[in-house]
């Protein structure tokens, strides 16, 4: 509810047909999409109270996937033609954490879905088995509430912003390869 009392959006993007613009709104829980006009056309929610913050479509365009600020989950929705159908949504914490953390960047990568995770500080990733999500693992990001983070080849570069650093990942095993 505190970071929840209006409207406040927190990423625009572009749908991968490049005909709609996305808006996702962590105060209002909602993704909404306008035209080139900025003519509204549609909106999907996710679950009350979990915070949409940031979003990505699947290589093909058929899905989409938002990191949920608040809750730290990722809500999967159909994209089909300017319009989101909301399917599930998945913790991307592990099973029985209960302390507070906040989902933040999310990566689409090789059929996984990476998120990280401020607070517990660690990147998650689920992977995508044709529009359902499973939880595979967390990897810790070995630095203090990662912010944004890249993957590039076999490597996720992990800017964290309370230790002021950056620690590269190996993407397959999560060994830490450089702090």
């Amino acid at each position: 509810p505190k970071r929840q009392e209006r409207a406040h959006t927190h990423f625009v993007g572009v749908t991968p047909d490049d005909k709609y613009i996305t808006v996702t709104d962590l105060g209002l829980d909602t993704i909404f999409i306008y035209d080139k006009n900025l003519d509204f056309i549609n909106k999907a929610e996710v679950p009350k109270g979990h915070g949409a913050r940031h979003l990505i479509f699947s290589v093909d365009g058929k899905y989409c996937f938002v990191a949920n600020e608040l809750k730290s989950t990722v809500s999967i929705l159909e994209y089909k033609s300017g319009e989101l159908k909301y399917i599930d949504t998945v913790s991307c914490l592990p099973e029985g954490y209960t302390g507070e953390t906040t989902a933040s960047a999310i990566r689409f990568n090789e059929n996984h879905i990476y998120v990280s995770n401020r607070g517990l500080n660690t990147i998650s990733v689920l992977e995508n088995q044709n529009g359902r999500l499973v939880y595979k693992d967390t990897y810790s990001c070995s630095g203090n509430f990662p912010r944004d983070f890249d993957i590039i080849g076999n490597y996720i570069i992990c800017t964290n912003e309370k230790s002021d650093s950056v620690t590269v990942l190996d993407k397959h095993n999560s060994n830490v390869v450089h702090i």
